[in-house]
């Protein structure tokens, strides 16, 4: 770190954490005031056990105190200074008890309530929720809120299909996650980053159950607080874990599934039981899925040297998956008192995939060059995961210290064979067996601070602390005619790739009058990454650069139905350990793989302007934004030969001559800006609409490879969502999306449509439910790629076989999918949302 980079992190750290040591002397005043009662039911009157009693002061609203209820029903709140309190006691199927007139005075030090009768919810008891029901989007200062449990399309899915429901979030056939058109965007799940739980993102989604997600956070625009990594923003994957309530309570579910046309089973489950006693709360999620897919495709290509063709074949390909996942998760909680809390949890997931595919390749040059492959892999994953919270929150309404640390450790063994058969029978088949092996360790640690220095004003500070260390060694042996296999030195690899991000930030929100607010933000990174190749010569690979990230958010508020929100953020793509690992891979016949450590990060100034109207049935959501991305990373295809590759920069290995080389490399920029609008539409008491749709001009320019003009065309994608309440209390949703084509820097992606249907019936008393789920109704969703240069033209699409049926069970344990009215713990005032208006 060169000595401008230290004094940058230093001041900054200064300036993190000054109001840690500038804060309002503690009041030593001596409090020896007491609350104590008896809560009883009104009408056995027998003790209560557990209940929340919580204690408020009506100056401010700050929690003063709380206490849980004994098995006598006694409860007593100590440590109370001299002034007026309101009390609030709550238990699930009771209603909330409130009083709003205790006094504590020199003369009157301990107030006794006596006997509080508790009343039962009458309504609840019957299955039905006392609780204004959740929008399916919910909008606040910096991100848009989707709830889960709105959509039972992704019912007896994964983490996948319930993005693939989610607006401006598109999902394309191998899993890749696009958000307004972008791939480029972070992944988190529980607020951290996805690679804690081992393997790549699109193996981690398929791997967690839709039922053991709660919602979904859009974030297009993200504060200073959050890793500015992924240009188009971030993604939050909320996943269920505890409930709010006491004694034993919890949710079961179970789907069963196939593809229609050709039996592929899926079966997946979850468990999630909570309980609760006194100042603990435990909790407990297991999951496990079995799933079956079957994927097809089919490709052409044709290759030029100087116009001339010397190339053209066609591939059909056909995938089997038979993946098997499953994972255990356990936690406390501890309420150490009303103003700090403490959890842990711990999660091992273990997964065991098993693909295996089929390619028919036709030389239409050269007929007996034409071949078949087969190749069976095995690849078995375990990932330990551990998180810590802490919660500190101070007698200042808002004020808050936490904690937040995890640490991650995954394995991955994987094995396969190779078998590529020849049309000329007299050529030699090739064979080829492969080892592998994947050790990844990360962690994750945040520290971060909220002061309010009086109702407009506050300061959010905080360091963070993001690390990901992978050995990876993998080892191919070749066979000869005699069936005898060598080590291919040549494809065998290893190396080791460490990265580390340390991270300053700090926001200030300012409520310049009651209807605008603004919050600007700054956050430094310093970013250290090494890589280590020991198969080449210049394998090794060494990066240390520090960047400042500077955001805005305003909000004003129109009326109290209506409001603008306006901001600013510069964000960043550093490339992947896979993007700058320049082994070779030439395993593929056609295909030269090999990664390009000269990449640089590509850096995005994303501009958003949000407006929000709420009628009496209608929600409208418009959101204007423009993103400009300087050096951006796109994949690049390039006969290989000498001559190119002295071009673009690498280094020839005189053979292989003529192969496809795949590689990454910086391009000039690319610009993306369009329209998003959001409507969310209730037609009846019984049928509700939601409609989301994306319009954006996206331009490439590659002048840094050689192009003269830049690309440039107008796209689309939207999502329709239609709930019905049918006779007999049936929900019906039926989903439907298109997604036009988009450009890439040497041709484009094909657009994409299908149509997704469920239905969904409460049973015994709301306390069990059934869904069945049709996906892809009419089989038409595919995923396809075009090239088009001088030198390479191809077309692929690949699809799911489909459509494919599910039938699901869910059962509330003790009504555990409820929610209850308070919290056991203290509430994180203002999280993540800046100042409100």
């Amino acid at each position: 770190m060169n000595l401008l980079n230290r004094l940058v992190f230093i001041t900054l750290l200064a300036f993190s954490t000054f109001p840690l040591f500038g804060q309002n002397s503690p009041n030593y005043s001596r409090k020896e005031g007491k609350i104590t009662g008896v809560i009883v039911d009104a009408t056995t009157k027998t003790p209560i056990e557990y209940a929340n009693v919580a204690l408020f002061s009506i100056k401010d609203s700050s929690l003063v105190g709380g206490s849980i209820s004994k098995p006598d029903g006694s409860f007593s709140i100590d440590n109370i200074g001299i002034g007026s309190y309101y009390l609030r006691i709550s238990f699930i199927g009771y209603l909330d008890y409130m009083r709003n007139d205790i006094k504590v005075t020199p003369q009157n030090a301990v107030v006794n309530i006596g006997k509080i009768l508790f009343s039962e919810n009458a309504m609840l008891l019957q299955g039905v929720e006392i609780v204004e029901e959740r929008s399916v989007m919910e909008y606040k200062l910096d991100k848009r809120v989707v709830n889960v449990d709105k959509n039972i399309v992704a019912s007896g899915g994964t983490a996948t299909d319930v993005l693939e429901n989610v607006p401006s979030v598109s999902v394309d056939n191998d899993g890749s996650i696009s958000l307004r058109g972008s791939t480029n965007v972070k992944i988190l799940i529980d607020g951290k980053p996805s690679e804690l739980f081992g393997g790549d993102i699109q193996q981690i989604l398929e791997q967690i159950p839709a039922t053991t997600i709660e919602a979904v956070e859009i974030i297009t625009n993200p504060s200073a607080k959050y890793n500015p990594e992924g240009m188009s923003g971030i993604i939050n994957i909320k996943l269920k874990e505890k409930k709010e309530n006491h004694g034993i309570n919890g949710l079961a579910n179970l789907n069963i599934g196939s593809a229609l046309p050709v039996f592929t089973p899926t079966v997946s489950g979850s468990l999630n039981l909570n309980y609760g006693v006194g100042k603990f709360n435990f909790f407990t999620v297991i999951d496990g899925n079995f799933r079956n897919s079957l994927r097809e495709g089919e490709s052409w290509s044709k290759r030029f040297n100087d116009s001339a063709l010397f190339s053209s074949f066609s591939q059909e390909q056909e995938t089997k998956r038979n993946n098997l996942s499953g994972s255990v998760k356990v936690g406390a909680e501890y309420l150490i008192n009303a103003q700090n809390s403490l959890s842990l949890s711990y999660q091992f997931r273990e997964s065991e995939r098993k693909p295996k595919t089929e390619i028919y390749t036709t030389d239409y040059l050269n007929p007996l060059n034409s071949y078949t492959q087969n190749n069976k892999s095995t690849q078995n994953e375990n990932n330990h995961n551990i998180n810590l919270s802490y919660l500190k929150q101070f007698s200042q309404k808002g004020r808050e210290l936490s904690l937040d640390g995890s640490m991650g450790f995954s394995n991955n063994e994987s094995s396969s064979n190779l078998e590529q058969l020849f049309t000329d029978y007299l050529k030699i088949p090739y064979l080829q067996k492969s080892d592998g092996n994947n050790k990844n360790s990360n962690a994750y640690l945040q520290l971060n601070y909220i002061h309010p220095f009086s109702e407009k004003i506050k300061l959010e500070s905080g360091y963070n602390l993001t690390t990901n260390s992978t050995n990876r060694e993998i080892s191919y042996y070749s066979g000869d005619s005699t069936g005898d296999f060598y080590l291919d030195t040549l494809n065998s690899n290893k190396f080791d790739y460490r990265e580390m991000v340390n991270a300053l930030y700090s926001t200030l929100g300012y409520q310049i009058i009651k209807k605008l607010s603004v919050q600007a933000g700054l956050r430094y990174e310093y970013v250290n990454v090494r890589e280590e190749q020991p198969a080449i010569s210049n394998g090794d690979y060494t990066q240390n650069y520090g960047s400042f990230y500077p955001t805005i958010h305003s909000s004003y508020s129109i009326s109290e139905t209506q409001g603008l929100q306006l901001s600013y953020s510069r964000r960043v793509k550093r490339p992947n350990m896979w993007q700058l690992n320049p082994f070779r891979d030439y395993s593929n016949p056609e295909i030269l793989e090999f990664g390009n450590p000269q990449l640089d990060p590509e850096y995005t100034n994303s501009f958003e302007l949000n407006y929000n109207k709420i009628f009496k049935i209608t929600n409208i959501f418009a959101s204007a934004y423009f993103r400009q991305t300087n050096n951006m990373i796109n994949r690049f295809q390039f006969i290989w030969n000498e001559e190119n590759a002295e071009e673009y920069g690498f280094y020839w290995d005189g053979d292989t001559t003529n192969r496809v080389a795949s590689t990454f490399m910086n391009i000039d920029k690319g610009i993306n800006y369009g329209l998003e609008v959001v409507v969310d539409q209730k037609i009846t008491k019984w049928w509700r609409l939601n409609l989301s749709m994306n319009f954006y001009n996206s331009s490439i320019s590659g002048s840094g490879l050689g192009f003269s003009n830049t690309k440039s065309d107008i796209m689309a994608n939207c999502k329709l969502n239609s709930y019905m309440t049918l006779p007999w209390q049936i929900t019906l949703q039926i989903s439907g999306q298109y997604q036009s084509g988009w450009l890439t820097v040497q041709g484009s992606v094909k657009p994409s449509y299908y149509f997704d249907m469920a239905l969904k019936k409460d049973l015994w008393k709301n306390r069990a439910t059934i869904n069945v789920r049709i996906s892809d109704i009419f089989a038409t969703r595919k995923f396809g790629v075009e090239v088009d240069t001088p030198e390479i033209q191809s077309s692929s699409t690949f699809r799911h076989v489909s459509p494919s049926l599910s039938v699901g069970f869910s059962y509330k344990i003790n009504q555990g999918a409820k929610k209850s009215t308070t919290k056991s713990t203290p509430n994180r005032n203002n999280e993540e949302e800046g100042i409100e208006m």
